[in-house]
């Protein structure tokens, strides 16, 4: 295929600072859907052992979350792409001491 036939892609993206997802996860997936968003990451996720995922996800998405582990209060991250967007989590790459997630996107279009 020619360089002038090659269909172009980029996703669009969301990153936002939720102060707590959990009240806010119906609203956040109107958001989602209605922008056409293919990945988004949320910070201060807040989230914490005793929330399940099954209470955060929403329809369409898959959800990938790393919550903070120290036992401070809030932090943590969730991070959501859309079922049909190739996506892999790299937890190898992610370390104890660093807030952080990583997620491997190929770009197969």
């Amino acid at each position: 295929m020619s360089q002038s036939k090659v269909k172009k892609y980029l996703p669009n993206c969301l990153l936002t600072n939720a102060r707590s997802i959990i009240s806010k996860t119906d609203e956040f997936g109107c958001i989602l859907q209605s922008n056409n968003i293919h990945y988004a990451c949320v910070t201060e996720s807040w989230l914490n052992n005793d929330i399940i995922t099954d209470a955060i996800d929403i329809p369409g998405y898959v959800t990938y979350r790393r919550d903070r582990q120290d036992g401070r209060r809030g932090g943590g991250i969730v991070c959501y792409v859309r079922n049909n967007v190739p996506c892999k989590r790299i937890t190898e790459l992610e370390r104890p001491d660093v807030e952080s997630m990583w997620l491997l996107y190929r770009n197969v279009y």
